[in-house]
């Protein structure tokens, strides 16, 4: 027998969401200000010898603008926050945040800037992560059971649990809970209970419980 159960998957928090754009924001502004800012703190350190010259270059005006752009990113963040988490307006949010950072660790590898690139990278890492968990959480996800156990689907990875190993299931109140012999408990939302009235999904799985528990091998 194989069934295949459709999961309800719920998106990303709204909260998540929100600090992903802020912390985005607050990168930019410190990247930014630091390109701003170093002929500045380059020119008072050559006015203690006598001589203060201050020269501004293009990625120092670049700097300017990523400051500019963070904090216009986090004001929009703030201020529009309920468009901001409709799937079009966030996409284009999360385009611009990942170019920006992109360019950036691009540029500082160009010019063997090792450190830059290192925390904009990690900076970009998180940020393609979060877009990934954001938009992966919205795939189709299903409880499969069959002969040999259960697999749960889930963001990045799938969690096989054998019939030998589970102690118990049940199915009430649209949840469907798996009670495993290591005392881990998995709990899944399962709105379609038609599909449990018109398949006998819980008989099945209890009597390969009960078939296949002499083959259960403690961890310790």
């Amino acid at each position: 027998m194989n069934y295949q159960i459709p999961i309800k998957t719920e998106g990303p928090k709204r909260n998540h969401v929100l600090a992903f754009h802020i912390f985005s924001g607050l990168l930019f502004i410190a990247i930014g200000a630091v390109a701003f800012l170093s002929p500045l703190v380059l020119g008072v350190a050559q006015a203690n010898q006598g001589d203060l010259n201050i020269i501004y270059n293009m990625i120092n005006w670049i700097g300017l603008a990523y400051v500019i752009l963070g904090f216009v990113i986090i004001l929009l963040t703030i201020m529009r926050s309920k468009k901001i988490l409709r799937t079009k307006e966030n996409m284009l949010l999360r385009i611009i945040e990942i170019s920006g950072l992109a360019i950036i660790v691009l540029y500082s590898i160009l010019q063997q800037w090792w450190l830059p690139a290192a925390y904009s990278g990690a900076g970009l890492a998180g940020l393609i992560l979060g877009l990934y968990f954001e938009y992966g959480n919205k795939a189709k996800k299903y409880l499969i059971i069959d002969d040999n156990g259960i697999l749960i689907q889930k963001s990045g990875m799938s969690k096989k649990i054998l019939w030998q190993d589970i102690n118990n299931i049940i199915y009430k109140n649209k949840i469907f809970t798996i009670d495993c012999r290591d005392n881990k408990l998995f709990q899944l939302n399962i709105p379609d209970t038609d599909y449990f009235e018109q398949n006998p999904v819980v008989e099945f799985g209890l009597n390969q419980i009960k078939e296949k528990e002499h083959l259960y091998q403690p961890d310790w």
